[in-house]
């Protein structure tokens, strides 16, 4: 509070301030920490609060601790020490300090300073009032704790605050690259069966198939039936809340529009709305394939690897973590708070957003393989700028002696050494490969045109193999991700500084290559490993999602990178 004010350390509230706060901690601990762990949870807040509202409605006695916080408080937000605060005052410190929406506040202000409102015999926010004083600003912040009364100014602050911090969480759900990838993984994935790029009823008609095709539940029993009411009632509730222009489908923008009011609204307390609690029910009997009430290990992997062709070492070590190595079974109540975190939390710790990070990971896989004009603009440049070391137009044997040798002049890899060895086996055996598959007239030369069909057959077959990578590819990327990761301190990742540096000497400003590390990797949530690097690549070479981490570097990479 006091940097807030600018307040050095011989200023004589300073010392009142670093008081009142040491005062505060005090009564916290003795009063809140039920637990006894010098940090106080949500439910030990609440219940704090409480207390302190039944003993104030009781005694209208207000504690010498409290009254330091709110003279304090008032001090700060009076910024030009006239003794009031002003709307400028109140706009600047809700707005700055509390990140509120700028309407929001002044709204709020506007209603406080204008409501004939008395709080006390003594005490009136009267009509026209432009201003707060201490006494006023005390009374609204005491209403704020104890009142009920939903007119009275500590209640109109508390509306402010609350609609406030579900508008900015709103806006920032939707400006949060990590939670729109799981939107659109979740929107193209599970829900756009018929794959035209929108949902309609018909796709929950195939997801009703599917559920009930799988489990072999009959026609009209009970468990098809109520797969068929979920059905019905997801889709009314998507229909009635999602579809804005009222077309009868649900386009991208509008799902992530949905999805972002659903967790702006959720309330850890409350219960789940019943059709999306009927959602994760029938969710869960459909990964749930004995009926033992619990997801294993295998029924996990059938799911993720069998069904979705996720990696299965990336599936197993998604399990383990989510279960803690095991120590908790993925029941109904564990798969719910997965579910639900997936929507809801920014906690890359949930279980919803481990799964998040699973397949977030994998974003653009689930795309078809398209030749796009994007698509030939990235290997272009690929094929001119990485593979024709001597810009001649053409790519011949040469060309990956000189590309082994710029790689040892930039690594220092010493002659002889392991990596040495293993750069020139690697660079050997891309040309013995790209002359099998790409050079059709035997000239030993691999001409622009070439290269890009013979990268297109590529791409058609990782698609076709469920992702699996040509050994010849995958250890040309596994090269190149100890290049980078060379460039720092071998730790077995890559970090920001060494996507920096390796990018550097193409002439690309380093802020716009921080950036592009920032998309990448959702502002340093997924860690840039092996296997990150590797899936980037892949969506690089194969994937129309241009949200894909792979496309954000190919963005960077071409210059149309925003």
């Amino acid at each position: 509070m006091v940097e807030a004010k600018g307040l050095s350390p011989d200023h004589p509230m300073y010392d009142r301030a670093s008081y009142m706060k040491l005062n505060m901690l005090t009564i916290l601990w003795l009063l809140a920490d039920e637990d006894q762990n010098k940090s106080i949870n949500l439910s030990e807040w609440c219940i704090f609060w409480d207390n302190f509202a039944v003993q104030y409605n009781k005694q209208n006695y207000t504690p010498f601790w409290y009254k330091e916080f709110m003279a304090v408080t008032f001090f700060i937000m009076d910024k030009n020490g006239d003794e009031l605060i002003d709307a400028s005052d109140f706009v600047s410190y809700y707005c700055e300090t509390h990140k509120l929406p700028l309407e929001i506040v002044k709204t709020a202000y506007k209603k406080i300073t204008s409501d004939r409102y008395n709080v006390s015999n003594t005490i009136s926010f009267r009509d026209g009032e432009s201003e707060i004083n201490l006494d006023m600003f005390q009374e609204m912040m005491l209403g704020f704790t104890v009142s009920k009364d939903m007119g009275h100014p500590g209640n109109i602050l508390g509306e402010m605050m609350v609609n406030g911090r579900l508008e900015r969480m709103a806006k920032n759900m939707k400006d949060d690259p990590f939670w729109m990838s799981k939107m659109r993984h979740q929107f193209y994935t599970w829900f756009d069966c018929s794959r035209d790029g929108v949902i309609q009823k018909k796709d929950f008609e195939y997801i009703l198939q599917g559920v009930v095709r799988s489990k072999g539940w009959a026609h009209r029993s009970p468990l098809w039936k109520r797969v068929e009411d979920m059905k019905n009632n997801f889709w009314a509730e998507l229909k009635r809340a999602g579809d804005t222009d009222k077309d009868d489908q649900i386009t991208i923008t509008e799902w992530c529009g949905f999805w972002s009011d659903f967790a702006t609204n959720y309330n850890t307390d409350g219960e789940l709305p019943f059709w999306y609690s009927e959602f994760l029910q029938v969710n869960f009997w459909l990964y749930d394939t004995n009926g033992d009430g619990w997801i294993d290990r295998d029924e996990f992997i059938a799911a993720y690897n069998g069904m979705y062709g996720i990696p299965l070492n990336i599936v197993e070590a998604t399990f383990s973590n989510i279960t803690k190595d095991e120590e908790l079974n993925l029941d109904i109540n564990l798969f719910r708070e997965m579910m639900v975190g997936f929507t809801v939390s920014t906690d890359m710790k949930n279980p919803g957003n481990i799964l998040g990070e699973m397949l977030v990971r994998l974003v653009g896989y689930e795309t078809e393989f398209e030749r796009t004009e994007f698509w030939e603009e990235k290997h272009r440049h690929e094929f001119y700028v990485w593979f024709d070391q001597n810009r001649n137009g053409v790519v011949e044997k040469t060309d990956f002696h000189k590309h082994a040798m710029n790689i040892i002049a930039l690594t220092k890899w010493s002659e002889g050494s392991p990596m040495w060895v293993r750069c020139f086996d690697t660079m050997r055996d891309l040309w013995r490969e790209l002359k099998r598959s790409a050079d059709t007239n035997y000239d030993k030369k691999v001409t622009v045109d070439e290269w890009l069909d013979s990268m297109e057959n590529m791409c058609r077959e990782i698609k076709a193999k469920t992702r699996k990578i040509p050994y010849w590819y995958s250890s040309y990327l596994d090269l190149y991700f100890d290049v980078f990761d060379s460039l720092g301190n071998g730790d077995g990742w890559i970090t920001k500084d060494e996507f920096v540096s390796a990018y550097r000497p193409f002439k690309i400003p380093d802020d716009v290559i921080e950036k592009c590390f920032d998309d990448m990797t959702y502002g340093g949530r997924i860690a840039m490993d092996r296997e990150f690097w590797n899936t980037c690549s892949i969506q690089f070479s194969t994937s129309t999602d241009m949200n894909s981490p792979g496309n954000i570097l190919g963005k960077m990479l071409i210059g149309k990178y925003n």
